[in-house]
């Protein structure tokens, strides 16, 4: 561009004298009215010297730099107009950003408001995590205290206790004076069937009510002739501690240590924590029911005795038992209060069982109401202080179709619980074919099992046939049934799923008539552990984890038992049937190693040295 001032001229002599010609110089620029002038000359003396002369109109001039400025105005104001577009769009998209920021504001504003719920949330997340690990830790140190579980069996025993009934009891001076004063230890003994149990029951519900609120602790064991085998000094005093334990629903860190160091619990550890415990209470009652009904091998009852005798002075014992000689040497010269079923009690028991069953007998009653008391006082005169003999009673008479028969049948009440039973083993007896041999199936099971069965147990138990592979489900029977059909002998415990005789005295009259009533029974029930052991899933896979085995056992219940007890009931004298089932099971490698594997999951472990099998 011209600037008026040789800023073109100037470049173009420049670029002259950079061809290379020599002797090209640049001499003079002269500007004045228009006229500029380049003169060139030689370097050489004498050389060619010339002038170039540039001629420019002002008019010209002054045209052409207002053209210029024109353009300059024009450049100006459309740079103007790109400003003005750029600023519109930086201005929108501030707003925009502006909108993003307060946005974010808003956000960080809500998460400031969210954020104690959003702690809150994790803690309660971190809480419940926290809690299920220590639920688990609490469950493992229980089952490793001890197997035994007593509050379902308690359950069981409070349900069957009539409204009204053992009042005499808590208001008598004897139990007064054990509870409120200095008496630690207190003996209730009682004839068999005078209702020990249930009046136990009584005495633990009266006695967690009355401490509510307090600092004190109720514990209790319940005795039973047929958990003999688990129910070692050392379960019943880990139960003791494990009771403890969920009532203050805390573990110590030491005992926590020591269930990891110490496999299988010894009873040295059990008693050291237990007298440590108890000591953060100001009062502890300890309840025994059935002394008597202990182990009578490796003194089970002695030393369960004095063991609890050395806990500190401030646990309070008391021990139901039947009279023993036994139990009154192992508790020594204490006070004793004796259980005896009152005539008001029986009367009471009665009344309940009328009003509460729909039966025959409450029909009989409303047709005729003086029967009640006819019915009242045959019973209680007849039952001497003897709950079990009123409830058997009441299960003959109930049954009776007419009020004539129910009559005779009150003038011909057995006097004696053998021949309650003698008169409830004729009542099966005429029952319908099937029933009476369902019957007679049932008894022989529950009077021979080495433990308690449960009622799924019993269902798989008897629904084997010979020859079975595998479980048929059309033969499992309705468990309701095992009761209706066994004249009141049997009893279902609700809470634990149990199928039991009705008493201990039930097992005894069994155990003196077995060869008579039931021949058959050890037969039977070895072949159908045998025979349940070799069904076809147990001896073509073997479990492969613990939870494939806890699938099992839930599959096949009645597993655990024969894995556990088949050993007891193969005899060497059976026939031989039983026999070729015996070796068929031993010599299906398969098969024995899944009995085994179950035993040793529900805690017994192989070794039957007579068929020459290791112990170890």
């Amino acid at each position: 561009m011209f600037d008026g001032g040789g800023g073109a001229i100037r470049p173009m002599v420049q670029r002259a004298q950079g061809t290379g010609r020599e002797g090209w110089r640049f001499q003079s620029f002269e500007r004045g009215n228009g006229r500029a002038r380049v003169e060139v000359g030689s370097g050489r003396e004498g050389g060619l010297k010339g002038k170039l002369t540039w001629k420019l109109n002002k008019k010209e001039m002054d045209g052409l730099m207002s053209r210029i400025e024109r353009c300059k105005g024009v450049v100006s104001v459309a740079l103007l107009g790109d400003h003005s577009k750029l600023l519109l769009a930086i201005s929108t998209d501030l707003v925009c950003v502006k909108e993003g920021v307060d946005g974010i504001k808003e956000r960080i504003n809500n998460l400031k408001v969210d954020m104690p719920n959003v702690k809150d949330g994790v803690k309660d997340l971190t809480d419940s995590a926290a809690s299920q690990r220590s639920d688990e830790q609490m469950q493992k140190t229980c089952d490793w205290l001890s197997p035994l579980d007593f509050a379902s069996k308690h359950q069981d025993a409070l349900r069957r206790l009539e409204p009204g009934t053992g009042e005499w009891f808590l208001s008598d001076a004897t139990f007064k004076l054990w509870l409120d004063g200095n008496e630690r230890v207190l003996w209730c003994p009682g004839i068999p069937g005078a209702g020990k149990t249930t009046l136990a029951s009584l005495l633990i519900s009266f006695l967690e009510t009355s401490t509510s609120g307090t600092n004190s602790l109720i514990l209790y064991l319940y005795c039973n002739y047929k958990e003999r085998s688990q129910q070692s000094v050392q379960n019943m005093m880990g139960s003791l501690l494990k009771q403890l334990i969920q009532h203050t629903g805390v573990i110590d860190e030491d005992i926590v240590k020591s269930s990891k160091d110490e496999k299988p619990v010894r009873l040295e550890t059990i008693t050291r924590f237990l007298q440590n415990k108890v000591m953060g209470f100001s009062l502890v009652y300890i309840i025994v029911d059935a002394l008597d009904e202990c182990a009578d091998t490796e003194d089970t009852q002695s030393r369960l005795a004095s063991d609890l005798h050395n806990l500190p002075k401030h646990v309070k014992l008391l021990f139901t038992s039947r009279y023993t000689i036994g139990v009154e040497e192992d508790l020594g010269p204490v006070p004793r209060l004796e259980i005896r079923a009152s005539d008001e009690d029986i009367k009471r028991y009665i009344e309940g069982r009328v009003g509460s069953e729909h039966s025959r007998l409450q029909k009989h009653i409303r047709t005729d109401p003086d029967l009640l008391e006819e019915i009242i006082d045959k019973v209680v005169g007849n039952c001497k202080g003897m709950f079990l003999m009123a409830q058997l009673h009441m299960n003959e008479l109930t049954r009776k179709p007419t009020r004539r028969e129910l009559r005779k049948a009150l003038d011909v009440l057995p006097a004696k619980l053998d021949e309650t039973y003698d008169q409830a083993m004729e009542r099966i007896k005429s029952q319908d074919a099937g029933d009476a041999s369902l019957a007679h199936q049932v008894l022989g099971w529950i009077s021979t099992t080495l433990r308690p069965l449960a009622i799924e147990e019993l269902q798989h138990a008897l629904a084997v046939m010979p020859g079975d592979q595998d479980l048929d489900p059309e033969g499992l029977h309705d468990p309701e049934l095992f009761v209706a059909i066994c004249a009141g002998l049997v009893t279902l415990e609700e809470e634990s799923g149990y199928v039991r005789l009705v008493h201990f005295t039930t097992q005894e009259y069994f155990e003196r008539l077995r060869s008579q009533l039931f021949p058959d029974a050890p037969s039977m029930i070895a072949t159908a552990c045998l025979t349940y052991m070799t069904f076809d899933p147990f001896v073509q896979r073997y479990c492969a984890d613990g939870e494939e085995l806890d699938l099992r056992l839930d599959t096949y219940p009645f597993l655990a038992y024969a894995a556990d007890y088949w050993r007891e009931h193969v005899q060497y004298e059976m026939e031989a049937p039983v026999k070729e089932l015996l070796w068929e099971f031993v010599d299906n490698i398969l098969a024995f190693m899944t009995a085994e594997q179950a035993a040793t999951l529900t805690g017994k472990m192989s070794g039957y040295s007579e068929l020459g099998h290791s112990t170890e």
